[in-house]
């Protein structure tokens, strides 16, 4: 059985689309990266779909069918700081969806492309030490 930790470092904004209502972002971790467009609507729900689907990229990239023995196919990955990552993730994408719904209820077109720039450069760093 294989045990593989894993450290979320940060998400990055990619892109947004301020009409859809969908953000484009990278979770960066250990040495990957995924990216994800989605519509935020439960913060909650998608900060755990997130860390399932890390969990499952994981495991399949650590899969081996080579082991003796049944146990030598089990990759367990653990994140680190679980509870704790995902309350963090769950709170910036709650905030995320918020300026991107005041852009969307904007009135004047004065700040609008400042108010997309300033949502595509934000990031959420969880683990400054890597």
């Amino acid at each position: 059985m294989k045990t593989i930790s894993i450290k979320i470092n940060a998400i990055n904004v990619l892109n947004l689309s301020a009409r859809d209502a969908t953000v484009e972002f990278e979770v960066l971790f250990n040495d990957y990266k995924t990216i994800k467009n989605i519509s935020i609507e439960d913060p909650n729900e998608i900060a755990h779909d997130l860390i399932i689907e890390i969990r499952r990229k994981i495991k399949e990239k650590h899969q081996t069918e080579e082991g003796e023995h049944i146990l030598d196919n089990i990759v367990n990955v653990i994140i680190e700081d679980e509870e704790a990552t995902i309350q963090k993730i769950s709170m910036f994408l709650a905030k995320l969806a918020d300026k991107i719904n005041s852009i969307k209820n904007a009135t004047i077109a004065d700040n609008y492309m400042n108010m997309i720039n300033n949502i595509k450069s934000t990031k959420l760093e969880l683990n400054k030490n890597k």
